[in-house]
């Protein structure tokens, strides 16, 4: 008998050790792991970086259970299929089958199986609501005709041929949103030669100060809601804003809405590029009660192409210029100006991330954050690595130019760490410094030191290296430079090489070595290139 959280365990581990993998090549459930790509050769090329993700950390693939270049998987209990992912036969063929509920613990199960394929259906809460009545305390369960109705109607919703379709950026999107008093619905879809075909539906219910609005207002949140929902398919892009609400087709006229809050969205909307089509409510059963539905939806990533140094110095001082204005006004601006190859996507993406309102505010990329620095000592981070013969390896890194300081030490005394603190110290000074919550790192001995040089300690979560993760990453460095060199080299030696070859070579993310960073005349070189990194990680 083992541990009853042994696969959340087993799936944090799986998370950790293929991070970098994780949502470009493969997606991950405990020991299921599903690698794509876009043609046969990044699909091998993925396998094979996988694999060997998974000998190195001592981890066994079972033969018997590989496919490989399948054209069509099942997973999660969808079948995806090219671009279009549908339910598993299997599973609705369950569902089919599946009695009338004679007990709470019956709804329970049903509205467990139709919950989890509820990207499918329509009007899903609409649907479910005098089914799952009948769980609620106080409430005597009697199954009525309108309750055995829609459980029918949900059974053919899950039993027919819904499909979700990747999107084809070379033809235009229609947005249809709506509201109701209880939640906000959209739907994102082309269309084919057979007609409009969804490629993510999204909803979310409306708080209760947002219960207390206009019938205008919660169509026009309907809209901005949606709109900043599937903003990387929108952006740059001329779309259509399909509504069942006539006081829409007012939004680029923002004179005639007289309401200070719509005024404030409809600056927000001026960031899109749209056309509105109006259509009457019962043309739209389809994007009708969606506002009922929590949040759940499906979609693709899309690559967009890298800005170039001139254009994105172009956007930020056209922004300087007009005084923080939004992404939409600077787009404007630049066409004025006789630039065409900037789109209004490169505004947006440029400002959200290198706004200097928002300059020292930690960037989240995938989840986790991003932590930057914008001169040299700003940020120090340092960690302790071995035993290697009977010592141990003592490693800095400075956030901004990337440079790198080690040393070996005797043991992990707070003694032997401060020696090594002064003398990067009297190198590089520094003002904040980043360790992990190891006892001898919290001595009053360091930090009555850091206190006197006035520099501030953090102290990251135990066991979780991700929030240290570029001294972690420096670390993979040593390690894989000492061991790639001679053993009959001294470990002093191999140590100081690995330093001197990192610390001048040109880094991935700075594009310039961690010696040539440091240079006065190329920090500002610096920043651009960590944005535009930081940009480049939000668009993948």
């Amino acid at each position: 008998m083992g541990f009853k959280n042994a696969s959340a365990i087993f799936q944090r581990y799986m998370d950790r050790i293929l991070q970098d993998e994780i949502g470009k090549s493969c997606f991950v459930y405990v020991d299921d792991i599903l690698i794509f790509g876009k043609d046969e050769k990044t699909h091998d090329e993925a396998f094979i970086r996988i694999a060997d993700i998974l000998i190195k950390n001592g981890l066994v693939i079972n033969k018997d259970k590989l496919e490989f270049r399948k054209k069509s998987v099942i997973f999660l209990g969808h079948m995806i299929e090219g671009n279009k992912i549908r339910p598993l036969f299997d599973n609705r063929e369950a569902i089919k089958n599946f009695p009338i509920p004679k007990n709470v613990e019956d709804v329970r199960q049903f509205h467990g199986i139709v919950n989890y394929y509820r990207k499918f259906i329509r009007n899903c809460s609409d649907l479910v609501e005098p089914i799952i009545r009948l769980t609620r305390k106080n409430v005597k369960f009697e199954w009525t005709e309108e309750a055995n109705s829609n459980f029918e109607k949900l059974k053919k919703f899950l039993l027919s041929e819904i499909v979700l379709k990747q999107p084809d950026f070379n033809k235009p999107f229609y947005l249809d949103t709506d509201a109701s008093n209880i939640g906000l619905g959209a739907i994102l879809s082309q269309k084919h030669d057979d007609g409009l075909h969804p490629i993510a539906y999204a909803s979310r219910k409306l708080i209760p100060a947002e219960r207390n609005y206009s019938i205008t207002e919660k169509e026009m949140i309907a809209a901005l809601w949606a709109m900043e929902h599937f903003r990387y398919f929108l952006l740059g892009k001329e779309f259509i804003l399909t509504t069942d609400h006539r006081a829409l087709e007012a939004l680029n006229t923002k004179g005639e809405l007289k309401s200070a809050r719509i005024q404030r969205w409809i600056e927000r909307i001026q960031n899109f590029n749209f056309v509105v089509s109006y259509k009457k409510g019962k043309d739209m059963p389809h994007v009708d009660a969606l506002n009922r539905i929590s949040d759940n939806v499906l979609t693709v990533d899309c690559n967009v192409s890298n800005i170039s140094d001139d254009n994105l110095e172009l956007i930020l001082q056209t922004h300087e210029d007009l005084v923080h204005r939004g992404s939409k006004a600077v787009y404007d601006k630049i066409k004025q100006l006789g630039n065409n190859s900037i789109t209004l996507n490169d505004c947006y993406t440029t400002l959200r991330n290198f706004n200097t309102c928002k300059l020292y505010n930690p960037i989240k990329v995938k989840g986790m954050k991003h932590i930057q620095a914008y001169e040299p000592g700003e940020l120090f981070a340092f960690d302790i690595i071995g035993p290697y013969e009977d010592r141990y390896i003592i490693t800095d890194i400075d956030y901004f130019s990337r440079k790198a300081f080690a040393d070996i030490i005797e043991n992990r005394s707070p003694e032997e760490i401060l020696k090594f603190l002064v003398k990067v110290y009297q190198n590089l000074p520094f003002k904040t410094l980043i360790s992990d919550s190891a006892k001898e790192n919290k001595s009053k001995f360091i930090s009555l030191w850091c206190k006197d040089k006035g520099v501030k300690q953090h102290f990251t979560t135990p066991h979780h290296h991700h929030s240290n993760g570029r001294i972690e990453r420096f670390n993979r460095t040593i390690r894989e430079g000492i061991n790639k060199q001679r053993k009959d080299i001294p470990l002093r030696n191999r140590v100081e090489n690995t330093i001197n070859s990192y610390n001048s070579t040109k880094h991935s993310v700075i594009r310039m070595s961690p010696l040539e960073a440091l240079r006065p005349e190329n920090q500002a070189k610096v920043k651009l290139n960590q944005f535009k990194y930081i940009i480049k990680m939000h668009r993948e």
